[in-house]
C-alpha cells in the first residue's frame, strides 16, 4: 500500500511508534554511555585500590603464562626474590630460575587452567632470614562462553603470622615435653567434677594410674585423696583467689599405699568450662625423714626423762612435773597429793641375791605402782630403791587410799631369787596433800620425814600427818 492510500490515524500511530523507537535508542545509548562511565570507574577504582594494597600481590597470566596483568607489590618481590624486571607480554615461569621452583609453579598454573580454584601456602626464599610466607589464591579467567582463558593469582603475605604459629607451636611442644616429662605429677581436672581430662608420666610414677585407668573418671571415683576435705579446701581457694599455692595433703595410690605431696593449682579454662591445672610434687620422703626425726626426738626425750630400769619416770622429771603442778595447785586451788616409797631393808635383799635380782625387784615394783594409778596420775623412780607419785587432783584422804593399795601390793608380789625359794618386799610410804603457797622443796622434805617416820614405827606401813 502506497505512502497515498495510508489513512491520516495509520500515519499518526506509525509515527508515534518510530518517536518511541527513537526514545528507547537514545535511553539505550545513554545506558550505554553511562554503562560505560561506570565500568571505566570501576576499573580505575579497581586498578588503584590493586596498586595501593600493601599486603596483597595480584597478577594474571593468560594460558601461555604470560603476563596480562599485575601490580606494583608482584612486580617488587620479582626484583627482590629473582631479580627480574617483569614486563606485559612475557611468561613468568621466563623469570623463575630454579628448575624446580619452575616446575611447581607450572603444576599449579595448569590446575588454575584446567579450570579449579584453590589456595595454597607457599614460603618464598633461601633462608629462614629472608623467607617469607603467602597464601596464595589460584583462580580461573572464564569468558562468556564459559572458556578458560587464563588465570589469576592473589597473594596475601602471612610471614608474621606464620611466624607467631611457628612460636605457639614450638612453645605448645616446650609446655608438652614439660608437661608429660616432669617429675611432678601434673594433671588437669575439670572443676566442677574433678573429672581427669589429662595426666603426665609424673602423675603415673607417683600414684600408679594410667591414662586408660583414670581419663574421663573422677578423683572422687577412685578415693585418690585421702582426706576428701583436702580437696573442698582447695576448691574453696581456687573459687576464691583463682590460684593455691603449696598446699600439703595425702594422696591414695592405686595398689592402696598413702603418699604425700605438695600442691599448687590454678584455674585453667577449656572451651570455657572451668578446670583445674594441678602440679603436685611427691615429698613422701620428707614427710617420712620429718616423722622419723619427730619419733627420735620423742624417743630422745622420752630416755632423757624415763629410767631405763623400772620405766617409770626419773628424778630430773619429777621436779619438773612437781613444779608444774603446784604451780597448778596454787593458782586453781586445786588438791595436790605427794607420796614418796622406799622399799624396807631392800640392801639386805641384794647382798643376800645379788644386784641382778634386786634390779628385778625394782622392774616389778614400778609395774605394781603403775597398775595402781590413774592415767592422770605420775610415777617416779626417785633414786635406788625410792619411788615418788604425784597425784594431781587428789586430796590426803583419797591419796591414803592409793598409799595403802600400793603398800599392799608391793607386800603381795612374789619373788623367786633362789629356785624353789619365794621371797617378799616391804615398802614404807610417807605422803601429804600440798598446802598453799607451799614451797616445793619445803613440800618434799615434809613428805620425807613421814617416810622415815613410816619406817621407824616399823616399817610396811603408810605414815601421813595428823
Amino acid at each position: 500500500m502506497s505512502e497515498q492510500t495510508r489513512s491520516n490515524p495509520e500515519l499518526i500511530e506509525e509515527i508515534s511508534f518510530l518517536k518511541q523507537r527513537i526514545r528507547e535508542l537514545e535511553q539505550s545509548e545513554s545506558d550505554r554511555t553511562h554503562a560505560k562511565d561506570a565500568l571505566q570507574n570501576s576499573y580505575v577504582l579497581l586498578k588503584n585500590l590493586v596498586e595501593s594494597s600493601k599486603d596483597v600481590v595480584i597478577f594474571a597470566l593468560d594460558q601461555q603464562y604470560r603476563y596480562i596483568f599485575f601490580n606494583e607489590n608482584h612486580r617488587q618481590i620479582m626484583k627482590q626474590i629473582w631479580g627480574a624486571d617483569i614486563a606485559l607480554g612475557n611468561s613468568m615461569l621466563e623469570y623463575i630460575k630454579n628448575p624446580e621452583d619452575c616446575l611447581k609453579a607450572k603444576i599449579n598454573f595448569d590446575r588454575a587452567l584446567s579450570g579449579e580454584s584453590f589456595t595454597l601456602v607457599e614460603a618464598y626464599g633461601d633462608t629462614a632470614l629472608d623467607r617469607r610466607y603467602y597464601e596464595d589464591i589460584y583462580n580461573p579467567v572464564i569468558d562468556g562462553n564459559g572458556d578458560v582463558i587464563g588465570l589469576t593469582l592473589f597473594l596475601t603475605d602471612i610471614t608474621e603470622r606464620k611466624r607467631m604459629e611457628e612460636k605457639l607451636t614450638k612453645s605448645e611442644e616446650k609446655f608438652r615435653k614439660a608437661f608429660y616429662t616432669s617429675p611432678a605429677a601434673i594433671n588437669i581436672n575439670r572443676l566442677e567434677d574433678g573429672m581427669y581430662v589429662s595426666i603426665n608420666q609424673g602423675f603415673t610414677r607417683i600414684l600408679g594410674y594410667t591414662e586408660q585407668d583414670i581419663i574421663g573418671k573422677t578423683s572422687i571415683e577412685y578415693n585418690i585423696w585421702k582426706n576428701i576435705e583436702d580437696r573442698q579446701r582447695v576448691v574453696e581457694g581456687l573459687k576464691k583467689d583463682g590460684a593455691v599455692r603449696n598446699y600439703e595433703a595425702a594422696f591414695r595410690t592405686k595398689d592402696g599405699d598413702i603418699r604425700y605431696g605438695l600442691m599448687s593449682a590454678s584455674l585453667l579454662d577449656l572451651d570455657d568450662v572451668p578446670h583445674i591445672l594441678s602440679v603436685t610434687y611427691d615429698i613422701t620422703d620428707r614427710k617420712l625423714m620429718e616423722k622419723a626425726l619427730r619419733d627420735s626426738e620423742k624417743k630422745y626425750r622420752e630416755l632423757s626423762i624415763v629410767d631405763k630400769l623400772t620405766q617409770l619416770y626419773n628424778f630430773r622429771h619429777f621436779y619438773v612435773q612437781l613444779k608444774i603442778e603446784t604451780n597448778r595447785s596454787n593458782r586453781y586451788e586445786q588438791p595436790l597429793t605427794l607420796l614418796l616409797l622406799d622399799l624396807d631393808d631392800f640392801k639386805t635383799f641384794n647382798d643376800a641375791y645379788g644386784h641382778i635380782e634386786g634390779d628385778k625387784v625394782l622392774r616389778r615394783i614400778g609395774q605394781v605402782i603403775k597398775r595402781c594409778l590413774r592415767e592422770t596420775d605420775f610415777a617416779y623412780r626417785y633414786g635406788g630403791e625410792e619411788f615418788t607419785i604425784i597425784l594431781p587432783m587428789t586430796t590426803g584422804a583419797d591419796g591414803a587410799a592409793t598409799a595403802e593399795r600400793i603398800r599392799a601390793e608391793v607386800k603381795k608380789e612374789t619373788f623367786s631369787p633362789v629356785p624353789g625359794q619365794d621371797a617378799h618386799v616391804t615398802a614404807s610410804i610417807g605422803f601429804a596433800q600440798h598446802k598453799p603457797q607451799e614451797d616445793m622443796k619445803v613440800f618434799v622434805n615434809r613428805i620425807d620425814q613421814l617416810m622415815y617416820q613410816a619406817k621407824k614405827s616399823g616399817k610396811d606401813k603408810v605414815c601421813c600427818e595428823p
